[in-house]
């Protein structure tokens, strides 16, 4: 069998990390992560996730969606978006999901915090519309507007 030098080196780096430290590694990784089975029971989830959702591991773990709070619903599983806001007591999230499903039929749920994207984009389009405003042409056409006609007079 041929290896390419990747293939080979992440053989021997995950033969040489131990099981205890990959658990460790993918519990506090910077993004969150859920493993659902394809009987949708909730199987894990990881430290990150868990705390940006406020609710500890043991009330998600076993539980089947629905089984949780509708908020939770949303965000793990969105209908109509890879990204869905979660908004608890004190923090509003925009987190996005990427789903992979395993060769036991479960599926892993990756979440990737967003939020800050959001607000970036959600400030830019007030920026496009504040300066669309205050333009003394129109960017169409080139031709003056309202406002650069009353800055003129």
């Amino acid at each position: 069998m041929v290896y390419s030098l990747n293939e080979k080196c992440k053989d021997n780096l995950m033969n040489s990390i131990d099981s205890k430290l990959q658990a460790e590694v993918l519990s506090n990784a910077p993004c969150g992560v859920l493993i659902v089975e394809d009987s949708g029971k909730i199987l894990w989830i990881n430290n990150t996730l868990s705390q940006w959702v406020n609710v500890p591991a043991e009330k998600i773990i076993g539980q089947k969606p629905e089984d949780l709070n509708q908020q939770l619903i949303k965000t793990f599983f969105p209908t109509d978006a890879t990204c869905a806001a979660y908004e608890g007591e004190n923090t509003k999230m925009w987190l996005k999901r990427t789903s992979q499903e395993t060769s036991s039929g479960a599926t892993i749920h990756y979440f990737e915090d967003q939020t800050e994207i959001q607000y970036l984009q959600s400030e830019n389009a007030l920026n496009i519309n504040e300066i669309k405003r205050l333009s003394t042409t129109d960017i169409t056409t080139g031709l003056i507007t309202q406002q650069g006609l009353m800055l003129a007079l």
